[in-house]
């Protein structure tokens, strides 16, 4: 069980706490822990609220990209045109991929786009889901702005428990924040942890 502590008033992630349920007993026990501070060093560009759902009889992922705040964006001048891009990975092979449509002029937009991915063959812990967050140009290419990705074997603890949430709760609909990681920040880590 992962407790995610946020400020109230920015729904800025401060920390998380995390609790095993094998073995414990939680009726009538009052417990303290030590929240794990958000690792500083990464720099984020804004939070994600992305909400999902695990129908194991089915085979079907699905979820609602809800929204984005504190989005951080690399032009001055401008508000960004943000989309979300989805693509999930299947023994890191893209399967499926699929985006929301985009919000002109925000940095904190609402999508409350619901999406489905067929999974059938697949087994789910071979799955990654991979979340970019871009910024849409009429006249020129898109530009990533951050990515948050998800799965059983992922290197981010929020990307890692909101999916093993999620397997824990079949049929029932699961929200995190995730903090959007630069994609320079993301490529650094991945070469790190193959080390």
């Amino acid at each position: 069980l992962v407790f995610q502590v946020c400020d109230g008033s920015k729904n800025n992630l401060i920390g998380s706490v995390v609790l095993p349920l094998k073995g414990s007993v939680l009726f009538g026990v009052c417990l303290w822990r030590y929240i794990k501070p958000e690792d500083s060093s990464v720099r984020t560009k804004g939070d994600l609220l992305l909400s999902l759902q695990f129908s194991p009889r089915v085979q079907i992922l699905q979820g609602i990209v809800l929204k984005v705040t504190n989005l951080q964006h690399s032009h001055f001048y401008k508000l960004a045109d943000p989309y979300v891009k989805l693509e999930l990975y299947y023994k890191q092979k893209r399967i499926h991929k699929w985006k929301t449509s985009v919000k002109k002029n925000t940095l904190i937009p609402v999508f409350n786009e619901p999406f489905r991915f067929d999974l059938s063959r697949m087994d789910i812990k071979d799955v990654t889901l991979e979340t970019t967050i871009m910024d849409h140009d009429r006249f020129g290419r898109n530009r990533t702005i951050g990515m948050v990705t998800l799965g059983s074997t992922v290197s981010n603890e929020t990307g890692k428990a909101h999916w093993l949430e999620m397997l824990s709760s079949p049929r029932q609909q699961v929200s995190h924040w995730h903090p959007i990681i630069d994609p320079a920040e993301k490529q650094i880590r991945d070469r790190t942890r193959t080390l």
